[in-house]
């Protein structure tokens, strides 16, 4: 079987919503634009190709006053009608191939956020090691314990 990784429908849908109201009104408030970029960073975290393209987004909006109306610069036009397209043409999931290889899957994890506490853990699976006889690993951190 194959595997995929990206984001969800919805966010996808999120996203190509937001940019064509921005792109329709050729105008952003400078405060939605930075709200909207966060969730445009996890989607690069997903999907790397769209990453190199918010670089422009995020200086324009953090040289521009926060609370500003703005007509859209033909740069961050072009940007967004990439970003719109390639959500559009469904390329919001990324194929990872097939089932791994024997040795491929070293580790296993996962990840949370809740409040200030942030935490990871996992199993260590070298060479196939079934997750319950694996290595069990976990970090957490928080302002007190790290600052």
């Amino acid at each position: 079987s194959r595997f995929e990784a990206g984001i969800s429908e919805a966010r996808a849908n999120w996203i190509m919503k937001w940019v064509q109201r921005t792109l329709s009104d050729g105008a952003v408030l400078v405060r939605a634009l930075g709200e909207a970029l966060g969730r445009f960073g996890f989607t690069a975290g997903a999907l790397e190709h769209l990453g190199p393209f918010l670089g422009p987004l995020y200086a324009w909006q953090a040289a521009m006053p926060k609370g500003a109306f703005l007509q859209l610069p033909v740069m961050v036009k072009i940007i967004l009608r990439y970003i719109l397209n390639q959500l559009q043409v469904g390329h919001y999931k990324v194929d990872c191939g097939t089932d791994s290889v024997e040795g491929d899957d070293d580790s296993r994890a996962d990840a949370k956020a809740e409040g200030e506490d942030v935490a990871k853990g996992g199993w260590e699976c070298r060479g196939s090691v079934p997750t319950h006889a694996a290595r069990w690993w976990y970090v957490r951190l928080n302002r007190q314990d790290h600052p």
